[in-house]
Formats: structure tokens, C-alpha cells, sequence
């Protein structure tokens, strides 16, 4: 499944490498699906959770949203999904299905993208998962290793991983893809985190910072299998409409400073459900 999943991951980059060079090939999704829970049920209630003040969150997000997750490098532009996020899985366990379910809800009612379980039986014609979710057995992950030649500080990589559309900056908007791959010897705790950290990274909080904690995407957060409240104010400023897929990185930063303190003060007030966008 390993093998077969990795290939799917290089002719997505190689089709939108295409797209790129022909100038873009423009997907039209229409705006429901029969598979699709266009309103989900979100959480209402008070957050017991410390919320930082503006400027930390400010400083985070540009740390988080603007930044590569590897090379560390400053991106110029605001990298967020502008339509249907379309998950299938492979090789899921359905325990863990039950846990990205959840997280599915909360993405989708703090950015107000469609975001559900794409499911085979009922595609539409033209419309395909974009997301990708994939279990793999350690020993598909060990026969990668010899076949590829990697050294265990290398297949360590293979672990928990996403490889990001967003992030290859390739092709279309509209043809986004994401791809997560989980070795299935984590422990409960780790592949429950693994989930939630990379199926947020995979929406545009690229880069780990330690400004603000409690945070997934931080050093300290590895044993968090929820999106802490500061990390939803982050995630619902980048996904605010008023700060745009494209955007200058400088034009964005001044929305959010805008942004930040009236989502802090609104969740202060009404808690978590302040953050929604249904």
C-alpha cells in the first residue's frame, strides 16, 4: 500500500506540474455533494483554556502561517484552501476514522470550507478526493527503507508525514491536493496526534513556533490529539475572508492585527462557538 501510495503522491505533483506550465487548468466544484454535511454540528460552550494575548497570537501566526515547515524560509503570500476538501481514506482502522471525523467538524466550522468524507460509491463525475488519509503497516515502511536505501534517522520521516499542495505551490488553486501517511506501530496517543497536528498543517499552519503554548505546532505540543484554543484563533484568522488565498504576506499581517484582538476579545465573552463561521 506504501509503494502504491507514494506513486499517487508523484503523479498528483507531476499533473499539477503540467497544470502549471499550461497555465492552469481550473477544477469547478459544485457547491454540495450527497456525501457531504454542509453544516455540521459545532461545539458550543466556554473554554476553560488560557487565551494569549493579541500580540503573542499576531507573532504566531506569521511564525506559523508564513513560514516553511522545513527550510525555515519566509513565505511572501497567504497559502490557504479556497473550496471542497474532499477526504479518502486507505487502510484507516475505524477508531481513527471516528477521531478525523471529529476533526473534520471542528476544521470545517472554524474555516467554513466543505470539508467531509469522500466516499467512493457516491463520486460524482469530475469530482475525486483531494485528501488523501493512509494507514501503512511498519512492514511496508521497512521494505520502503531498503528499497529507497533510507537510514532509521530517515524513515523516521515516513512515521507520520504530509506532503502538501499547498506547500509545492503547483499548479491551480483549484487543483490542491494533500497526502497523509501514518505508520500504524504508533502508539494510540501518537497516531491520535499525528492526525490532528497534519490534517491542520495540511490547511496552511505551516511552521512549528514555541511563542504561544499550549500549540500543536510547537516543540512542547506532541501530546495533544486536539486543537488547542489559541491554535483555533490562528487557524479562523487565517481562514477570515477578509484575509485572501494569494494575499501579500504584509497586506495579510495588517488584517490579522485587526483580526486577532476581535476574535480574543469575542471567545473571552461567548467562548469557543465565537470562532465559527456557520
Amino acid at each position: 500500500m506504501l509503494a502504491r501510495f507514494l506513486e499517487r503522491i508523484r503523479l498528483w505533483a507531476a499533473a499539477a506540474v503540467v497544470a502549471a506550465v499550461a497555465g492552469g487548468l481550473s477544477a469547478v466544484f459544485p457547491p454540495s455533494h450527497a456525501g457531504a454535511d454542509s453544516d455540521p454540528v459545532c461545539p458550543r460552550s466556554a473554554t476553560t483554556e488560557a487565551i494569549a494575548e493579541p500580540g503573542r497570537l499576531v507573532t504566531k501566526f506569521d511564525l506559523t502561517a508564513f513560514r516553511h515547515h522545513k527550510s525555515r524560509r519566509v513565505m511572501n503570500a497567504v497559502h490557504k484552501w479556497p473550496g471542497q476538501v474532499r477526504i479518502e481514506f486507505g487502510g484507516t482502522p475505524y477508531p481513527y476514522r471516528d477521531h478525523v471525523e471529529r476533526v473534520v467538524r471542528d476544521l470545517s466550522c472554524l474555516t467554513k470550507l466543505l470539508i467531509y468524507i469522500h466516499e467512493k460509491n457516491q463520486e460524482e463525475p469530475g469530482l475525486h478526493a483531494n485528501f488523501h488519509v493512509a494507514m501503512f503497516t511498519r512492514d511496508e515502511l521497512d521494505a520502503l527503507g531498503r528499497r529507497e536505501k533510507l537510514d532509521a534517522e530517515s524513515l523516521k520521516y515516513y512515521f507520520c508525514y504530509v506532503v502538501l499542495g499547498l506547500d509545492l505551490q503547483l499548479g491551480d488553486a483549484d487543483d490542491l491536493f494533500a497526502a497523509i501517511g501514518i505508520v500504524d506501530d504508533l502508539s494510540e496517543a501518537e497516531t491520535r496526534h499525528c492526525f490532528v497536528r497534519l490534517m491542520t498543517r495540511a490547511l496552511g499552519l505551516f511552521a512549528d513556533s514555541d511563542v504561544v503554548q499550549p500549540s500543536l505546532f510547537s516543540p512542547d505540543g506532541a501530546e495533544l490529539d486536539y486543537l488547542p484554543i489559541n491554535d483555533k484563533i490562528i487557524l479562523r484568522t487565517l481562514y477570515d475572508p477578509r484575509i485572501e488565498h494569494g494575499m501579500k504576506r504584509e497586506d495579510a499581517m495588517e488584517i490579522a492585527r485587526q483580526i486577532i484582538p476581535e476574535l480574543v476579545k469575542a471567545v473571552r465573552e461567548r467562548g469557543v462557538e465565537a470562532l465559527y463561521q456557520r
